[in-house]
């Protein structure tokens, strides 16, 4: 049985959004043999600093003076066939957290130097150090270049070329419920990723092409990731608000509607919000005042919007196939209809 240490190196732990693109990585390479998983989490470990007083080198033959919680680590990550680091991009490099466990490594390679294709490097002690290695990188920039070079190139000089990247952009979408239909399929590709990594042993640069698409036009992408954080709003009414303007985003052009307009008056029953979306060809509008004629008027719950289980055609968000709905049940002529059970 092989041994892979996954390491979670962001400071929201479970809550990480490249956590979510890890471990659909790694649900595709586990299919692929006999693997053991085990995860760490940078940040719930006490690990100190790394001082440079080189004690580990000179004087105690790889042990380090602090007795934390990163000789644990250590035993495991030399005994690990695959190490994959999960971790956000910060200021074009890893997180500070995740610097303090490479600092500390400083306790399995000697003071030795040698000259390796013109490069100076220090000897390794412990021959695994340079181990297998797969890193799961995301970054909420909305494409890889001039953001991702530093932290590539930081890890290609650690492991000395032993290294396969996972690189996604725009990832700050995968944390947004109410957009699966576009982050499900991609998941599932990067699990198909996963699967071939396990079977070939590398990650082609057509795997990594796709991973590194952006899911959304940038216009939409800068809206969604500038919005995104609901938890700063207290006010529940003030976070649907936003949610419900986020997936005017999500409407697809409907062309039955060209050259006309539906109004329809919605009536949140648990969240005592009442607004008007009006429908066009190309786009929606939601307004809370000013209210027009309506063509037909829904009594609902706030959780048919928040539900992320799909309703209808699964390629298109929730809210595009409720403006579906709303235009087929305004052909039947119905003005009045009760969608809280829905």
């Amino acid at each position: 049985m092989k041994k892979i240490l996954l390491m979670n190196g962001s400071p929201k732990l479970e809550k990480s959004v490249t956590l979510i693109l890890a471990k659909a990585f790694l649900a595709g390479l586990t299919e692929t043999g006999d693997y053991e998983v085990e995860q760490i989490d940078c940040y719930k470990k006490k690990v100190n600093y790394c001082t440079g007083c080189l004690t580990c080198m000179y004087v105690t033959d790889g042990k380090c003076i602090y007795d934390d919680d990163y000789s644990e680590f250590f035993e495991k990550y030399l005994s690990a066939d695959l190490v994959i680091w999960s971790m956000p991009v910060y200021f074009y490099g890893m997180p500070a957290g995740v610097k303090t466990f490479f600092d500390r490594m400083t306790m399995g390679i000697t003071s030795t130097l040698e000259v390796l294709s013109g490069k100076t490097l220090t000897k390794v002690q412990r021959k695994p150090l340079y181990k297998r290695t797969v890193l799961v990188a995301t970054g909420v920039y909305y494409s890889l270049e001039n953001n991702f070079e530093p932290v590539k190139k930081q890890f290609e000089l650690i492991y000395r070329g032993n290294v396969d990247f996972l690189f996604s952009p725009s990832v700050q979408v995968l944390g947004i419920p109410f957009l699966q239909y576009k982050t499900g399929p991609y998941l599932k590709e990067i699990t198909n990723i996963g699967r071939r990594y396990g079977e070939q042993g590398c990650i082609s640069q057509k795997d990594m092409d796709y991973a590194a698409e952006p899911l959304f036009d940038l216009e939409t992408y800068l809206y969604f990731v500038n919005h995104y954080r609901y938890d700063f709003y207290k006010n529940k009414t003030e976070e649907l608000k936003l949610i419900l303007q986020q997936m005017l985003y999500t409407y697809e052009p409907n062309p039955a509607l060209q050259g006309r307009k539906i109004t329809a008056g919605i009536t949140l029953k648990d969240m005592d919000l009442v607004f008007q979306l009006t429908i066009t060809a190309n786009q929606c509008f939601i307004r809370y005042e000013d209210f027009e004629g309506e063509d037909i008027s829904f009594v609902m719950l706030s959780k048919a919007f928040l539900d992320p289980k799909p309703i209808g055609d699964k390629n298109k968000s929730n809210f595009s196939n409720f403006t579906d709905i709303v235009v087929s049940l305004c052909r039947t002529k119905r003005k009045q209809i009760d969608l809280t059970k829905w």
